[in-house]
């Protein structure tokens, strides 16, 4: 059929949440042996994520707020309500932070290790919302909008590079 790639949409990961990279267990062998398995078919691993859509439920909300871009208010934003259980609000990493970044290219280099070549990131549209104003380093990017979201997904797609040169990337619904 000509196919090159298999993509892992939502639903690999433990929790169902957007920003985990973890394995849920009803993952056979997870994503190493799939990619494995596929490489035996001539076909390249891909994997579904939304690298800055942090639930509230993620581990790493509760660990770090101050990666997430705060509100007026100096909480952690919330971005919306994430639609699959368990639901919950959504906060936007802040990518100008560098615990956020390296714990976001940590996450890159764990599924590149895993033998992920193909990375659909999904729901990145939220760092340019105009109400996420605040960032950790506004020298780097300041206010919200289509500038703020250029610049942190520059800083994301350096990460991803970083980690895997030979990426593929789709941005679904993300700033270009």
């Amino acid at each position: 059929l000509g196919l090159s790639t298999m993509l892992v949409d939502l639903g690999w990961q433990e929790g169902w949440l957007p920003s985990i990279y973890d394995e849920k267990a009803e993952f056979p062998g997870g994503l190493r042996a799939l990619a494995d398995d596929l490489a035996e078919l001539e076909l390249d691993l891909g994997v579904w994520s939304a690298p800055t859509s942090i639930s509230a439920h993620d581990p790493v909300a509760q660990a770090h707020p101050e990666w997430l871009v705060p509100g007026d208010d100096g909480k952690p934003f919330e971005a919306g309500t994430w639609f699959w259980a368990p639901h919950g609000p959504i906060h936007i990493l802040d990518l100008t932070h560098p615990g956020a970044r390296e714990w976001l290219r940590e996450r890159i280099r764990s599924l590149a290790e895993r033998g992920c070549r193909y990375f659909k990131g999904d729901f990145v549209s939220n760092i340019q919302s105009g109400d996420a104003k605040r960032r950790h380093d506004d020298s780097i990017v300041g206010g919200g909008g289509l500038e703020t979201g250029h610049i942190a997904a520059r800083i994301f797609m350096d990460a991803l590079r970083e980690r895997r040169p030979d990426a593929l990337v789709l941005s679904c619904g993300g700033p270009e």
